[in-house]
């Protein structure tokens, strides 16, 4: 068919000493070229006023262009096609740019659904439909100026010129002692940095991955130098380090769409990784004593799984309950996870397999991030998660067994959507990272209630009020 354009054509019968000044006929075809345009004019005018293209001549031909190429608007379209089984009317509606692009779009809609030919197709008329006329409710759904496309991840861009040459990663995360950074970002590397106080040098970039690099993370230093990386490209890659050189030494490809977050376990439950993916499913990737590697798959999140954070491997409240000096209880394992149904699901592992402890709620938007908070040895256990709803919500377990019980951490939403949340090594002091390129800093008082002790912009130092 090639790509379509809009002609005028007029034409008329020969002028004879019967009828010296025929009478004019004007159409408007949307064809290919002048050619195919000047052809389905005597095809149609033979049809509907009888006039033959023997007996004819053609006065004009003129291509027509849309007044507001740039504007978007809504089409209906009237037409007639003849099918295998007869002749049927329809009317359909499209939302483009030109009524070419609509016709356009028309004719491969025909194509696809009614498997009707070009040649078939009879164009009746072409007409802009105000939005109050709009009947389809696939172009209705549309013109709601509510409307929300919620992205996986967002590409975070510089805020001014300033900070144009800035290097810009997805996850930023330092190891066990705080000395060695890794960024990934979306030019599908990681970055390796030695870090010595408020200076740092890049020792290596670790290549590997086929798309952007979302997160990073360290696993615990008894077990050597390995990182982890997750990737749009379905890929998670575990990199060790021998000798000063990083190696490749594990490709976990097990999902079938975009790994968005990982997260290595307590050191306690061994070299364990717990990854989530936009397929809906979470991996469980398990290192043996013997160097190979285990996984068990299954579904979390049906539309999709954005955050996962492993629990405490202390048991709640173990630490004061022991006696005669006995070291803390290990728990089992557990971890909570967030993803793009709205839900906060707990999961625990029983003879092998992972169950759901849990589904203690949800958000009204995409949970974007989930992080359970350090255990200090008291009995309550602590989450926060955050959403892109611009909520952040701190769930509260008092004891192990009973209900989780939900507070917001303010009482009015964020100024934008909240991306990430961390806890502090203590437990007390939450982060909690917008949209709106700030890092609020929100402790927890005596009284149990979360109160902002200072924020940290794009660009700035240490943040205003966090001294103490």
């Amino acid at each position: 068919m090639g790509n379509l354009r809009e002609y005028q054509v007029i034409g008329r019968k020969k002028p004879t000493e019967k009828e010296p000044v025929p009478k004019l006929y004007r159409m408007r075809l949307f064809a290919p070229n002048e050619v195919v345009a000047k052809s389905r004019y005597w095809y149609f005018i033979k049809k509907v006023n009888k006039v033959k293209k023997a007996s004819g001549e053609i006065v004009s031909v003129n291509e027509i262009f849309e007044r507001k190429p740039t504007s978007v608007k809504n089409f209906g379209i009237w037409l007639r096609y003849d099918s295998r089984s007869g002749t049927h009317n329809m009317y359909k509606e499209y939302r483009e740019l030109s009524r070419v692009e609509a016709v356009s779009s028309c004719y491969k809609d025909m194509a696809a659904r009614h498997r009707a030919r070009f040649s078939s197709i009879h164009i009746i008329k072409v007409a802009e439909v105000k939005t109050a006329d709009v009947r389809r409710p696939y172009i209705r759904q549309i013109l709601d100026p509510k409307i929300k496309f919620p992205v996986p991840h967002r590409v975070v861009r510089a805020s001014s010129k300033r900070y144009a040459k800035t290097f810009s990663a997805h996850d930023a995360q330092l190891d066990y002692y705080g000395r060695r950074l890794a960024t990934c970002s979306s030019d599908r590397t990681i970055k390796i940095f030695e870090v010595d106080n408020e200076t740092h040098r890049q020792v290596d970039v670790l290549r590997g991955h086929s798309g952007p690099v979302w997160q990073v993370a360290w696993a615990h230093p008894k077990f050597g130098n390995i990182l982890a990386s997750c990737s749009y490209d379905t890929h998670v890659y575990i990199w060790r380090e021998y000798n000063g050189a990083w190696t490749h030494v594990k490709d976990h490809a097990v999902h079938t769409s975009s790994v968005n977050s990982i997260s290595w376990a307590p050191h306690e439950h061994g070299l364990v990784l717990a990854c989530a993916s936009s397929d809906g499913k979470i991996s469980v990737l398990t290192c043996k004593e013997d160097g190979s590697w285990e996984s068990v798959l299954f579904v979390a999140h049906h539309i999709g799984v954005n955050a996962v954070s492993w629990a405490p491997a202390t048991s709640p409240g173990s630490l004061v309950t022991t006696v005669g000096g006995t070291a803390a209880s290990v728990g089992p394992k557990r971890f909570v996870s967030g993803g793009c149904d709205n839900h906060v699901k707990i999961w625990k592992e029983e003879n092998g397999q992972w169950k759901e402890e849990a589904d203690i709620g949800g958000h009204n938007d995409w949970v974007r991030d989930v992080c359970w908070a350090p255990n200090v040895g008291l009995p309550s256990s602590c989450i926060a998660s955050c959403s892109q709803d611009k909520t952040v919500y701190v769930w509260t377990q008092e004891q192990p067994g009973t209900q989780w019980t939900k507070k917001p951490l303010r009482s009015e939403p964020f100024a934008d959507v909240v991306w990430r949340v961390s806890w502090s090594p203590s437990g007390n002091v939450l982060a909690v990272s917008c949209g709106d390129n700030k890092v609020n800093l929100w402790k927890e008082g005596l009284d149990g209630e979360f109160s902002e002790i200072g924020d940290v912009t794009e660009g700035a130092g240490a943040p205003a009020g966090a001294s103490g």
